[in-house]
């Protein structure tokens, strides 16, 4: 996208074929469109960004610069062609409206808008300008003229649209709002060294790249909201084609296309590089034209229609209080807060479907301008996220309550944790006496699930029937208690040795199934009937963490990434959901129509899988400052450019040592490896917790040079004196279980 919301889009035409296309997704089934065969970089302004397209036997390379704003270039580079005649197609035209372009003397202007494509090169059979062009008013007159006639109508003048078509056999260049002269090549290497340098990454050790890959994926994937005037991220930038074009939703897909645990999700995953981006994506769950008449979210905003009659998992209050933690954004948290509230009392108001203070998924029965199947039990399914899950395969929904008669521990968990969060969220507003009544109600869903919603017979959290009967039916769900900290540490570790940990129930080579191993829809392995899904995954992780579980949050994490990149080192696909079976993601059905039950190639959130790796060796924490470094991880592993609490940090760390840097200076040191959480840096002031393996000393540069500071190891005090360049020096004999270490200036 050009300024002034000009559209330049690359189209391609085989004459041998007669096949043309102007679009091009992770998508193989449509004969009609272009397959995106592989993705690098893109950052956020788009600086650089490059992939790989094929269509119709052409495979080719495509870069952009952003040079400044408004000022464009490209390049195209053929790798194979089958058909030596074929055609790159260069189009022009407004992204939304009627504006009109003109063609003239092989160059396409439009208002603040100059585009200059061609060859760079001159010979007797090349004379470096198109081989064909026209002036257009619509994408069928274009395709209608390349199949009939195999050319261009060759002219100039005013337009919709106008063309310049190239042979793809040969490089050609794109400038917009460039002089010529600018020596393309130079600038394209310097971008991508730029942008190479300044992400956030990883390299080394059993995470490496996770990080680029995370900011690749989820860059990939933003697009416009033209009603709102805002980026955001769908789900997947095929979804928008796919349910807006071709259905006929919103052919000019103005609007925007979210669904509210995705975009939240998303949220976390821009985190990591933008807040900006990451705002606007909780902006397009909360903001009041995404809002239903009651305050709450609907399932999905599709291009204008909205699912009224249901909601998403509540994870918003989690999502933002993460955020704020690594951002410390007060203004945006005033903003969210009542709109966080307002979401979580609707729950209360229209999901306790027999009144005794616990939530079942629903849809609500009569309600004005309901998503798609409302009022049946699919569509409470869908409410939980899970569409087809065998959790709900007996339940029965009932349009009196408009609830299923089955109370969920993925909800009742997610929702008690949104209790704690908003308690902090209050706090940290001022508003104390509203964190009193969110702590009360913590305090009282916590008895609540532990009572009811225990089943003492097996020994885990799950559904249970309205008549008092548990189902039989086990998911990833059964782990979110921890999550909101509802299980005792004991408990939290008997569940996950004998059902997390249990290759008969949830572990396995590839880990999470939607669906425990021994349940009989595990070998469906469609959809949410066993497969692996990220958003699942991520949050028994976070589950892991608040635990201080590290050992088993490792290995989770590894096995995580490890089965993301089991299709991305390949493919560049980042899927929707993965064969718990055999680790594919492709071995399903796309999507060929609503409602099947496919697994797209490039969604969003199957970066999580991702996240939990770089989360897993640094990130902030829950409840205060930060945590890096982790004592599994003997491989040499570098951590660069990672934006924590409006800072920029870097890592080094391998079996023998740990260095953390703070804005390009050290501030932590310890020889051998050592495991950081907690960690906090007030005025005279560091504390944190640390685990590690065996006699360890620590080098601190936090203190002025000099001065005399009390080091508390675990209550036992010790007075040190930092010496002449600024570290402070200590040892302690580490263990699994983690040292609380205070050091402040000496009165």
């Amino acid at each position: 996208m050009s300024p002034e919301f000009w559209e330049i889009r690359f189209s391609v035409f085989t004459p041998k074929n007669k096949d043309y296309t102007s679009k091009f997704y992770f998508l193989e089934h449509f004969s009609d469109l272009g397959n995106v065969l592989q993705i690098t970089h893109h950052n956020l302004n788009c600086r650089y960004a490059s992939c790989m397209l094929s269509f119709s036997g052409c495979i080719f390379k495509i870069e952009y610069v952003n040079l400044e704003r408004g000022k464009l270039l490209c390049k195209i580079t053929p790798v194979s062609i089958s058909d030596s005649f074929s055609l790159i197609l260069v189009e022009v035209k407004k992204a939304w409206g009627e504006d009109k372009i003109e063609l003239r003397e092989r160059k396409i202007f439009g208002e603040n808008l100059v585009v200059y494509p061609f060859y760079d090169y001159h010979s007797k059979y090349h004379c470096g300008e198109p081989v064909t062009f026209g002036i257009y008013e619509n994408e069928d007159e274009i395709k209608n003229a390349l199949i009939l006639k195999g050319d261009l109508n060759n002219s100039e003048g005013n337009g919709k649209i106008a063309v310049s078509g190239f042979y793809l056999r040969l490089p050609i260049y794109v400038l917009v709002n460039i002089d010529k002269k600018i020596d393309v090549e130079k600038e394209i290497e310097i971008a991508k060294r730029e942008t190479e340098e300044n992400m956030p990454k990883i390299l080394g050790g059993p995470f490496d790249k996770s990080a680029q890959i995370i900011t690749t994926c989820i860059n990939w994937c933003v697009v416009y909201d033209k009603i709102n005037e805002r980026p955001y991220t769908p789900v997947c930038r095929s979804w928008i084609d796919e349910y807006g074009v071709r259905i006929g939703i919103d052919k000019d897909t103005k609007g925007p296309m979210i669904a509210v645990w995705d975009s939240l999700l998303n949220a976390l995953l821009h985190s990591i590089e933008n807040l900006k981006l990451a705002e606007e994506n909780i902006k397009a769950v909360l903001d009041d034209y995404y809002l239903c008449e009651e305050g709450y979210p609907p399932n999905y905003v599709a291009l204008g229609l909205k699912s009224g009659d249901r909601s998403q998992p509540p994870i918003g209050s989690l999502v933002v209080w993460k955020i704020y933690q690594k951002y410390k954004n007060l203004k945006f948290l005033r903003w969210a807060y009542p709109r966080l509230k307002n979401w979580h009392k609707w729950w209360f108001k229209r999901r306790d479907g027999n009144k005794d203070g616990l939530l079942e998924y629903g849809s609500t029965y009569g309600i004005k301008n309901p998503g798609n199947d409302p009022w049946c039990t699919f569509a409470c399914a869908c409410e939980s996220g899970m569409d087809n899950s065998p959790l709900y395969d007996e339940a029965v929904y009932d349009k009196n309550t408009s609830t299923l008669n089955l109370i969920d521990i993925g909800l009742n968990s997610l929702i008690t944790a949104d209790t704690l969060y908003l308690s902090k969220i209050a706090k940290e507003l001022a508003n104390y006496n509203e964190e009193k009544e969110f702590l009360e109600e913590y305090k009282i869903l916590k008895e609540k699930i532990n009572k009811e919603l225990f089943d003492e017979k097996r020994k885990i959290y799950c559904d249970k029937f309205w008549e008092g009967k548990f189902s039989s039916h086990l998911a990833p769900t059964c782990f979110y208690p921890l999550l909101a900290s509802i299980p005792s540490e004991k408990l939290a570790k008997d569940i996950v040795k004998n059902y997390l940990l249990n290759r008969k129930k949830f572990w396995g080579d590839y880990i999470l199934p939607s669906i425990s191993r021994n349940d009989p829809a595990f070998f469906d392995q469609l959809y949410w009937r066993g497969r692996i899904w990220p958003s699942m995954n991520y949050l028994v992780w976070v589950g892991l963490k608040e635990y201080g579980f590290d050992d088993v949050s490792y290995r989770f994490a590894k096995k995580c990434f490890s089965l993301f990149k089991k299709e991305w080192e390949i493919n560049s696909h980042c899927h929707e959901n993965y064969n718990a079976l055999t680790g594919e993601g492709c071995d399903v059905p796309i999507k060929e129509q609503p409602y099947s039950f496919g697994s797209d190639r490039f969604y969003s959130w199957g970066a999580l899988l991702c996240l939990v790796g770089l989360e897993e060796l640094i990130d902030v924490e829950l409840d205060e400052g930060i945590r890096f470094g982790c004592k599994f991880c003997d491989e040499k592993t570098v951590i660069s450019n990672i934006k924590l609490q409006n800072s920029l940090y870097h890592l080094e760390q391998d079996k023998n040592k740990l260095i953390a840097k703070r804005n390009n200076k050290i501030f932590y040191q310890s020889e051998p490896m050592t495991q950081v959480r907690n960690y906090i840096k007030g005025k005279n002031l560091v504390k944190f917790r640390v685990s590690g393996k065996g006699m360890t000393e620590f080098k601190i540069y936090e203190f002025p040079k000099g001065m005399r500071v009390e080091v508390l190891v675990n209550n036992l005090k010790k007075v040190r004196k930092v010496n002449d360049v600024g570290a402070l020096k200590f040892k302690e004999n580490l263990k699994d279980e983690y040292l609380e270490v205070k050091i402040s200036k000496t009165v």
